[in-house]
């Protein structure tokens, strides 16, 4: 199952009390039109819209909200943003259009994080339907509403009475595509207008865009574990091996490419229809990122199923078709394409160098292409580096803390300080206490911190802390990219860097 796929869906179901603006900084009225705070910063008050209606012809109200984030706290601790959650109080009801929301201490990404899908607000009211009417059709307040929900296959058709504004396309059907799927005459007849992420040979005739959107893949050093990398001199040696990766061969970019068709004036019906296909990966972690649909994967930066340390599930999958082994062993002759680069003059070992050194490097299955590159750079000078490579739901268990290196991605989006904050406090885990207590001094800070230019800053400190400690090493960085037909029309992105399907549409035939 694609993780960031089953993200992509909530987004145009479901709707949050704020929302991010253009910009990425600003925060935009969402189901809330007003809020305020009171002078310490931990009192919330959001003043919901009137009359906003549920997919289910119900009129959504504060006992709506009330119920979405008492959800949300209940949940098991170690999920994405679950620092936000544990800092919740109370959440209420004060009226049918009020509801205040109560903080253990200022935090000031809050806002930021009732921008997340993982914030969404669901009914109450279909929980206590029918048995199975929730799972198989979700409700929300979304410009799109579910018609379909079943395995890989999603259908979704406009919501008409969205608060917003009416969608402009009338049905969007969403499918999980195998990743080793030939193309057969069907994508030939009905070619992708749109392609997330899309290869060379896809996109020669069509105009390319690229998203605010980023994804990072980095490694960083187990310093906490008594080892070789608990020397700041092999440490410096191991990752000097390293430099810049390219991207793995069988790697698809930060976002799984995904197709949307257009079909003006199907069958009766005057208006548009879409397929979005989706390819799917190997990462399935079994958590909740549909509000409320027990068994969905998580949402974007979701990692280790949990999701707590905000990076691993997220856009960046690499299909990787021989993920069932667990352990894989990379001996000095590997059989990988060798990477590029040299190391300097080592420290390890009676002889002055890196041969005989074992090391252990944790990831993810969607990540063991990238893994087998490090390894292979590594086997260059005579490390063996044996991959651990586990589903998402095990990452955050003792795997992580046995390894020597832990392979990372990070999405550089619009939710990037959420991210930041979460993968550095799940970092802080596995470092040498006094860099643990400096990484926690500046989060604490962070989360004060007004400012969204200072926390920036404040994360940079981090981030260079780390690389001069050798303890944090950045293997590429590439941005999320889509290709369009000109006959696209209304091409734009969340934060997420997802297609924003609600303004999309083709011109209708003259």
């Amino acid at each position: 199952m694609n993780l960031l796929a089953e993200s992509f869906v909530p987004s145009h179901v479901y709707d949050g009390l704020v929302r991010t603006g253009a910009g990425g900084e600003e925060i935009v009225p969402g189901l809330a039109h007003a809020w305020e705070t009171d002078g310490t910063r931990t009192s919330w008050t959001f003043h919901l819209r009137k009359e906003v209606l549920l997919h289910n012809g119900a009129i959504l109200d504060a006992d709506d909200v009330v119920h979405s984030f008492s959800r949300l706290i209940r949940m098991p601790r170690g999920r994405l943003y679950s620092f936000i959650l544990r800092d919740m109080v109370e959440v209420k009801a004060l009226n049918r259009l009020t509801v205040s929301i109560r903080l253990k201490t200022p935090n000031e990404l809050f806002l930021s994080f009732l921008c997340t899908s993982r914030a969404a607000v669901v009914p109450r009211e279909p929980e206590r339907s029918l048995e199975g009417r929730f799972v198989t059709k979700p409700v929300g307040t979304g410009p799109f509403k579910v018609a379909e929900w079943n395995d890989g296959f999603y259908v979704l058709e406009a919501f008409p009475h969205y608060f917003q504004g009416r969608a402009q396309l009338d049905r969007v059907e969403i499918l999980h595509v195998p990743w080793d799927a030939e193309p057969d005459v069907a994508d030939a007849e009905f070619p992708f207008h749109i392609i997330q992420n899309p290869r060379p040979e896809e996109s020669a005739s069509l105009s390319r865009i690229h998203t605010e959107t980023s994804v990072r893949k980095f490694l960083t050093c187990n310093t906490k574990k008594a080892g070789p990398l608990s020397d700041p001199a092999v440490r410096a040696d191991v990752m000097s091996c390293l430099g810049r990766l390219d991207e793995p061969e069988n790697g698809s970019g930060p976002h799984d490419p995904g197709g949307i068709t257009g079909n003006p004036g199907i069958s009766s019906n005057p208006g548009i229809s879409g397929t979005i296909g989706i390819p799917g990966s190997s990462g399935d972690s079994g958590t909740d990122a549909v509000p409320g649909v027990p068994g969905t994967v998580g949402a974007p930066g979701d990692i280790g199923g949990s999701g707590s340390d905000g990076t691993t599930g997220n856009p960046g999958a690499f299909d990787v078709p021989d993920s069932n082994p667990r352990v894989s062993g990379v001996p000095g002759d590997s059989g990988v394409p060798s990477p590029t680069g040299t190391c300097r003059p080592a420290a390890f070992g009676a002889a002055g160098s890196l041969s005989g050194l074992s090391l252990r490097i944790a990831t993810i299955p969607q990540y063991a292409a990238d893994a087998r590159l490090v390894a292979a750079r590594l086997a260059q000078r005579g490390i063996s580096a044996a991959i651990i490579s586990v589903p998402p739901e095990e990452f955050k268990g003792p795997v992580r803390m046995e390894a020597d290196l832990i392979l990372f991605a990070l999405v550089r989006d619009r939710d990037e300080q959420l991210r930041l904050f979460d993968l550095y406090q799940t970092l802080a885990e596995h470092v040498t206490p006094l860099a643990r207590a400096e990484i926690e001094a500046e989060l604490h800070l962070i989360a004060r911190e007004p400012g969204h230019a200072a926390r920036a800053e404040a994360f940079s400190r981090i981030e260079g802390r780390l690389i001069r400690e050798r303890e944090l090493h950045i293997l590429y960085e590439k941005p999320v990219e889509t290709a369009y037909l000109p006959s696209v029309r209304g091409v734009r992105f969340n934060s997420q860097g997802w297609i924003d399907l609600r303004h999309v549409w083709f011109p209708q035939p003259v």
